[in-house]
């Protein structure tokens, strides 16, 4: 074989390989004309399993044990290089310049390409109106995308869109929960709605049906993405299990809301267990047409899967199923939502062979990944690799075409995007392998605390900041957020993850811990603070003492506030201590207090931790009224099970000035706090010693 031929065969199997990526797909074939068991047939029988789909399962399991001992972050950067899609994105923000485009916006362009989600038909029937609602979709891709998309083959459509998601400004959410990155929530907060309660939780059946009025006043809604997950890191075996509850919230979420017609996109994984089985035969039976797909910018090595639902048959098909699935929603149900038998032999089979098909490759690519990570791969990989992924680009480009939308066509804006660059409060990619985090888990907190401070990059200690607030300020609008209550800090916009993590140490030993005399700041170093305070102030202050290492109620806060606020004389000076700025609430406060106040000094403290001091109170009549009115309402909705947790809009704290300083010190406490415990630790262990 001469050269040119060897070449031509080689582009060939090159070809071969890059289309097969194309080709990740499955349909469920409706010739049986699948209908649904009556309701009361519905979560009568227990759990129940088809065996050939265990065996796939474990199958699958076997593969990705080979992974738990390999370093997490090592492994995502090797399989990243490798990713034969790579440079799908890049080639997109590189040529296109379109807004917000990650992995999520490329993996819906496919989609939306590829299946006919959006019929011009009803669109023109609907007078042009196009209304879609997207689940569990932080940070928002999906919906740029499907803006590019409307705006380049619709470009007359009037397009009203609504979205939720687990809300990133609620400190009780956790962070590995939810998507932190707000870059585009921040921007469109009018179209996000995050339930009855605050949190965004959709799995809350009070916050579906508040999501469900909200909806009915943009019109009929014609199609539904639902991108939901959960953090399966420290049990990838059951990853499915784990989300199954979310994704039956989302479908009957999805059912509530669609109109007749409309088309579905949900987000799952595997399809062993009888959730998913269950799950999939039911929209099967409400949708006319159903299929499997992998987009080639999903990440091979993964169980991601979408779900593409085309033709809606509508609420009133649907409709006597609703009483059944509500009881259910949200909760865990020891039977399953179908009898095993209802279920035609016809559809298992072909959830056999579509779990067949993806298992397949997905442990192709993770074999193949393992032996280039133990380097045991033809030395000509690197160019071959590099021939696919220009492949890829081009065969993207031409299967899902794209084009440069003006700026004034995009939601927020690419240059506006990429102006907001702080991201104090991402989550930083894990390092550990899978049997070391399994190692940790079992750490008592102490300990945990202990290994941050062995790790802990010391914090520079901020300069003393005094800032004076232009009268400007005093126009202000309170911006009051009533949700529910949590009982510890679980992200913060105001600091790293780290930090968020400390503190929660910190309030955990405090409560369990008798021996350990946690006092951040110590009594005796506040006597020592005060004493210096007095030199400097005479009499001509007041003093409110909280603890670092403890998280106090808000309508507790706002309650000293406004009682103290009124023992001070004009021209007092207000001195806040172990008063911690971790909540959208205690920060709103500052920020309301600045404007009664000639200024604000932070004045960081190696025994204090830092101090928050107010000074010359100038009694500004309209903030006072605002103060009155948020402990007003704090005080009712106590009563009722709630808490306000937000009283200064996020966007409006995000510009202050004070924003960047409060991250500062957050830091800097955090630090503080670490190096207390660290000597009450070593204290402890050198007087047992002595005993």
């Amino acid at each position: 074989m001469n050269c040119q031929n060897h070449n031509e065969f080689q582009l060939n199997d090159l070809l071969t390989i890059v289309n097969k990526m194309f080709e990740k797909s499955f349909v469920i074939n409706d010739d049986h004309k699948y209908t649904l068991p009556k309701p009361e047939s519905m979560f009568v029988e227990q759990h129940w399993k088809i065996e050939e789909l265990q065996k796939i399962k474990t199958d699958l399991n076997e593969i990705k044990s080979k992974l738990n001992n390999y370093c997490y972050s090592d492994w995502h950067v090797h399989t990243a290089k490798r990713n034969k899609a790579k440079n799908i994105q890049f080639y997109i923000q590189r040529h296109f310049h379109l807004e917000f485009v990650t992995q999520a916006w490329c993996k819906f362009h496919e989609i939306i390409s590829k299946y006919p989600l959006i019929r011009s038909e009803s669109i023109l029937r609907n007078n042009n109106k196009f209304v879609s609602l997207h689940l569990c979709e932080a940070p928002g891709a999906f919906i740029s995308c499907l803006n590019h998309w409307l705006k380049t083959n619709f470009p007359l459509v009037d397009w009203n869109w609504l979205a939720m998601t687990l809300n990133p400004y609620y400190e009780g959410n956790c962070n590995n929960e939810m998507i932190s990155d707000d870059r585009f929530i921040v921007n469109t907060l009018e179209n996000w709605f995050f339930g009855h309660d605050g949190t965004g939780n959709l799995m809350n059946i009070e916050n579906l049906d508040a999501l469900v009025e909200k909806i009915k006043h943009k019109g009929k809604v014609d199609l539904i993405t639902a991108d939901g997950s959960v953090n399966c890191v420290d049990d990838p075996g059951e990853q499915e299990k784990i989300v199954a509850n979310l994704h039956f919230c989302e479908v009957v979420a999805a059912v509530h809301m669609l109109n007749v017609g409309g088309s579905f996109v949900l987000k799952i994984f595997t399809i062993f267990e009888h959730q998913s089985i269950c799950l999939i035969y039911f929209l099967s039976c409400i949708f006319k047409k159903v299929h499997f797909y992998k987009p080639v910018t999903s990440k091979e090595g993964n169980s991601e899967v979408y779900v593409i639902c085309l033709e809606f048959e509508g609420l009133e098909f649907v409709g006597p199923y609703l009483p059944i699935l509500r009881t259910v929603f949200g909760k865990h149900s020891d039977t399953a939502i179908f009898k095993k038998n209802d279920i035609p032999v016809s559809f298992i089979t072909q959830i056999i062979s579509c779990a067949q098909l993806f298992k397949d490759h997905q442990c192709q690519v993770i074999e193949d990944n393992i032996a280039s990570y133990n380097g045991s791969t033809d030395a000509n990989d690197n160019a071959i690799s590099k021939k696919i992924f220009e492949l890829v680009v081009h065969k993207f480009v031409f299967a899902f075409p794209l084009q440069i939308l003006p700026a004034q066509l995009q939601i927020v804006g690419n240059s506006k995007l990429r102006r907001i660059a702080y991201k104090c409060w991402e989550s930083e990619c894990q390092s550990d392998s899978f049997s070391e985090r399994q190692k940790k888990q079992l750490l008592k907190p102490i300990d945990c605390l202990l290994n941050y401070t062995r790790c802990f990059i010391n914090a520079s200690k901020p300069l003393l900041q005094t800032f004076v607030f232009k009268s400007n300020q005093l126009q202000i609008k309170t911006c009051v957020t009533v949700g529910k209550p949590f009982k510890r800090i679980n992200n913060s916009r105001f600091c790293t993850v780290q930090t968020v993590d400390i503190f929660n140490l910190l309030f955990e030993i405090a409560g369990m811990e008798q021996n350990v005399e946690l006092y951040l700041p110590t009594k005796e170093d506040i006597m020592e603070y005060e004493i210096k305070i007095k030199k400097s102030f005479n009499d001509s202050y007041k003093i409110i003492h909280f603890r670092f290492n403890e998280l106090y109620k808000n309508d507790e806060i706002i309650t000293l506030i406004k009682e103290t606020l009124t023992k001070l004389q004009k021209g007092d000076n207000l001195i806040l201590l172990g008063f911690l700025l971790l909540t959208q609430f205690n920060v709103g406060i500052i920020y309301l207090l600045a404007n009664t106040f000639h200024s604000v000094e932070f004045n960081t403290n190696e025994e204090v931790g830092y101090s928050v001091i107010l000074k010359n109170f100038i009694s500004e009549d309209l903030i006072l009224q605002e103060i009155e009115q948020i402990h007003k309402i704090a005080k009712d909705v106590n009563k009722s099970n709630a808490i306000v947790f937000s009283i200064i809009s996020i966007t409006e704290l995000y510009d202050s000035e004070l924003y960047p300083i409060i991250v500062n010190l957050n830091k800097w406490i955090s630090q503080y706090c670490l190096n207390f415990t660290d000597f009450v630790h070593k204290y402890k262990q050198c007087a047992f010693s002595q005993t």
